[in-house]
């Protein structure tokens, strides 16, 4: 994030201000929040600087209360919002290597943080008065929900297909990558809009939407193997936990539709039971894992393709860069 470092320091600083004063237990918002690798608001400001970098009359500095700062903010906290969420459907006591709201404070209080922090991030969307990027954010939120009830009501579900596994992570997971870029360049362009084409703005914010989608479902197939392949250290979290909550996941699906009828009886065990050493023989005898990762590097590819139409700059290599960094993390 080298080329962001000083906007981010500013959405740190607006994020402490956003969470700082509100809630009776602030500061477990505030521990779960530096636990945070801040991908999603470094996806917006590297895009809006993409698209920004052009020669501009009088460019100005960003401050704390710059829009792409506040927008970059209102992410974040969507983010940690549904985070929030997600450990209260599925019980966790772990995230990030610090103990969940939900272990802390039960479910209660839990889900009107989630809720609270949610109407802040809607908040200052319509504060900056952008509708086109409240508007994709408030079709995003929609999406995220989609993916996750999907996900839910598919838990079990062994005879699941790669392509609706692609559709749930596209969805609950990819769409606010997606969503990153697209409103971090809507940002930008309105900032050089006088200066190219209606033409050459939509390629531009088609390359880097399209860049969050395919990033987003690498990053998502990358967290399921982690989940098998990692440690409780590096994940900041309990391993096999996809399994304890019966979700389908990339190296599953896959073993499972090239194995035989005794090792699929075999995998159904392993995967009622959550037994995940049932299941590494199979992956192992199918490459089951090799083939998720080459799958996570083909999106990687296409992500790094599609941005093609955009000029060299030093934001761009950071794109380029934070592509591959998605699949080569341990956390």
């Amino acid at each position: 994030y080298e080329v962001i470092a000083d906007e981010l320091q500013l959405v740190e600083t607006a994020l402490a201000r956003e969470t700082s004063s509100d809630f009776p237990f602030a500061s477990d918002i505030l521990e779960l929040l530096d636990s945070g690798k801040r991908l999603r608001p470094a996806l917006l400001l590297i895009s809006y600087k993409t698209l920004q970098n052009l020669p501009t009359p009088n460019p100005q500095p960003l401050r704390c209360t710059s829009i792409p700062v506040n927008l970059a903010v209102g992410i974040e906290l969507l983010h940690i919002a549904t985070l929030i969420h997600d450990d209260i459907v599925d019980d966790g006591t772990l995230r990030r290597g610090v103990s969940t709201l939900n272990a802390k404070h039960g479910s209660g209080l839990s889900v009107l943080m989630g809720d609270h922090l949610y109407s802040k991030s809607i908040s200052l969307f319509v504060a900056n008065g952008n509708m086109e990027a409240l508007t994709t954010i408030a079709h995003t939120a929609t999406q995220m929900i989609q993916g996750e009830l999907t996900e839910r009501l598919s838990n079990g579900n062994m005879n699941l297909s790669e392509s609706e596994y692609l559709d749930i992570i596209r969805n609950k997971t990819a769409s606010l990558f997606s969503a990153c870029c697209k409103i971090g360049a809507l940002v930008g362009e309105a900032s050089n809009s006088y200066l190219v084409s209606q033409r050459l703005i939509s390629l531009r914010l088609k390359s880097l939407t399209d860049y969050g989608t395919y990033l987003g479902i690498a990053f998502q197939i990358t967290d399921d193997l982690l989940d098998v392949c990692g440690t409780a250290n590096n994940l900041g979290k309990y391993t096999g936990s996809d399994l304890k909550e019966q979700k389908m996941t990339l190296p599953l699906i896959y073993a499972f539709r090239n194995s035989t009828l005794s090792e699929q009886n075999e995998l159904k065990l392993g995967f009622q039971t959550q037994n995940i050493e049932l299941l590494r023989p199979i992956f192992d005898k199918y490459k089951a894992i090799e083939y998720s990762v080459g799958i996570a590097s083909e999106y990687v590819v296409k992500a790094q393709n599609s941005l093609t139409a955009l000029k060299d700059s030093e934001f761009k290599t950071a794109l380029l860069s934070l592509a591959d960094y998605v699949i080569d993390r341990n956390s």
